[in-house]
């Protein structure tokens, strides 16, 4: 592994030109092809941008995306990073800023800067960390952005902490990463942490498991969430050839049963990271056991805060001072500490204050559910939903007793914790609790589940998230039991219709991709799997533009629901 470089000095470095930055497929790209982009580009870049002014950065490809973060630093801009890169999301961001740095194929926008490969080495002088600005934009639990900003200073003492704590035993091969650089934990390591300390990282971002395991050699480091740990397909251990040295998780909590499955499948226990946009890294454990205890980073120090909350003060953030969290703890020791829930859900209604996070952990702990989501149900009296994912033997129950019955149960056993004013009164029972990718929950997404007009039967799923590909599109999906198509087919074992499977691929093959013509050839159906009210899946539709002939799947993970070919006619 080459020598720690500190980010700032990264693009004036001259003393290990041939070091590997990154690896698009088995092809390496040098540090100083690296180096001459980002001169090449920054140059661009200041002809087009005032000094201070922003610079939204929306590339999905890695190695773009640092040559477009350094050349807008040495540009004198503001960073600006959006929580995704879906058009509508870039469409509403781009009026901050005065371009918007892109790929070559992607969703186009008004002064739109397009990165250029740099024929000559240029020469740059280090950065000035403290004067380079990067805004984040997290989702919040209302779904509304809020901007974080950070220095280039800030991150720079978190990455080097990293390297000092963990360096020598993480691993020095390839970094592959399943999440996202716009957020700050796939940007810190999964780009940030491997360029300072000579890991070289893989362009591509993995949204499935069999890409990346094709990518794993000896000392990979997996930069991973809990929305894809907790998919990981069956018997994926056989397909391993070579397992990674570390496994890292954040986000969100990583559940007990996912971390199992990934000392399973990869031979290493999940490295998980406690931390928020606006905190950084806060403390990290070994999921090894069910609730081990987090230790805090070397750069933060922890105590109790007001009314039993986590308090810290950290090195990563502008501010000295001891801030308060919303977290719950327990203290183990001076150093190490339990979380215990979230102190900022708590709803009112009908006068009585109910602990969402509470009620969350009772509905849990009934054998019938897995997971479970609480949101408050706006209205003339405000109400709780409760989006419920069912265990097996909540599915065959719910089966036997039909979803009245049983939400009138399930109700009776959480009356003996809750007074009935504060009882969920809707439900809603789903397979897994949708999240973000970067495995969060939001609590707009979660309430939409309840948007249902009752005199307006729905004839179209939820559309929960959209990527696109050089290669077309992933849609995913909610399917919710409200559907009319599912009415009368069967009466007792409701199916979504095949017929009806292949209008929504058309439809959004049609809403995506510009066309108006109609299909003339369906080929290659095949139905392997019954798709079932309240299930989440992902269409993909791939593209081949000469004949505009598309090849549509559903799937979730391994799991092939549907699959097959359509022609729209030449136009």
């Amino acid at each position: 592994m080459s020598g720690y470089i500190p980010l700032a000095e990264i693009m004036s470095r001259r003393g290990s030109p041939e070091r590997t930055v990154c690896r698009r497929a088995s092809d390496p790209i040098p540090l100083k092809q690296l180096q001459s982009d980002v001169a090449h580009n920054s140059v661009r870049l200041k002809q087009c941008v005032e000094p201070g002014a922003g610079v939204l950065l929306t590339c999905s490809d890695s190695y773009w995306f640092v040559a477009g973060l350094w050349s807008a630093l040495y540009a004198g801009a503001r960073v600006i990073l959006p929580p995704n890169v879906q058009p509508g999301t870039i469409d509403e961001f781009h009026r901050r800023a005065a371009v918007t740095v892109q790929d070559a194929g992607a969703h186009n926008v008004p002064n739109r800067f397009v990165c250029e490969p740099g024929s000559q080495v240029g020469h740059l002088e280090p950065l000035d960390a403290a004067d380079c600005l990067l805004e984040f934009f997290t989702s919040g639990s209302s779904g509304e952005p809020k901007c974080v900003a950070k220095t280039l200073k800030q991150l720079e003492v978190e990455v080097r902490d990293l390297d000092e704590q963990w360096g020598r035993d993480v691993g020095d091969g390839l970094v592959l990463t399943t999440v996202s650089h716009q957020h700050l934990y796939g940007l810190t390591f999964g780009l940030l942490w491997p360029i300072a300390s000579g890991r070289p990282f893989d362009v591509e971002i993995h949204r499935i498991w069999e890409t990346l395991i094709k990518r794993l050699e000896v000392g990979s480091v997996i930069v991973s969430s809990p929305a894809h740990l907790s998919r990981m397909p069956d018997r994926l251990a056989d397909q391993v050839s070579q397992e990674p040295q570390t496994v890292l998780s954040a986000g969100a909590p990583l559940p007990w049963s996912s971390a199992q499955s990934c000392f399973e499948n990869f031979g290493s226990w999940p490295l998980e990271i406690y931390g928020s946009t606006e905190t950084g890294g806060v403390a990290y454990r070994l999921r090894s056991s069910e609730d081990p205890a987090w230790t805090p980073f070397r750069g933060v120090e922890v105590r109790p805060g007001a009314e039993g909350v986590l308090a810290i003060r950290s090195s990563y953030l502008r501010d000295p001072s001891w801030h308060d969290l919303d977290d719950k703890v327990e203290f183990e020791t001076d150093r190490t500490f339990r979380l215990k829930g979230r102190t900022d859900r708590v709803a009112k209604v009908e006068g009585t204050r109910v602990s969402l996070t509470d009620l969350e952990a009772r509905i849990i702990a009934l054998a019938d559910f897995s997971d479970a989501a609480a949101v408050v149900i706006d209205g003339p009296s405000p109400t709780i939903g409760v989006a419920g994912a069912l265990s097996d033997v909540g599915r065959r129950r719910l089966a036997e007793l039909g979803p009245f019955r049983f939400g009138r149960r399930t109700n009776a056993n959480l009356r003996q914790h809750f007074e009935p004013a504060s009882l969920p009164r809707r439900w809603r029972y789903i397979d897994r609790i949708p999240t973000n990718e970067q495995g969060k929950r939001v609590t707009s997404t979660i309430s939409k589940l309840f948007e249902m007009k009752p005199t307006k039967k729905l004839t179209t799923p939820d559309v929960k998230g959209i990527r696109r590909s050089d290669e077309g599109i992933e849609i995913d999906l909610f399917i919710p039991g409200e559907i009319m198509y599912f009415e009368g087919h069967f009466p007792d074992l409701p199916v979504l219709p095949g017929i009806v499977q292949l209008d929504w691929a058309v439809i959004e093959a049609r809403r995506h991709f510009g066309l108006s013509a109609p299909v003339t050839n369906v080929q290659n159906l095949k139905f392997r799997k019954l798709l079932r009210p309240n299930t989440d899946v992902t269409l993909t539709l791939r593209h081949r533009a000469e004949d505009d002939r598309f090849i549509f799947e559903y799937r979730d993970g391994e799991t092939v629901y549907s699959s097959g070919r359509f022609v729209f006619a030449a136009t």
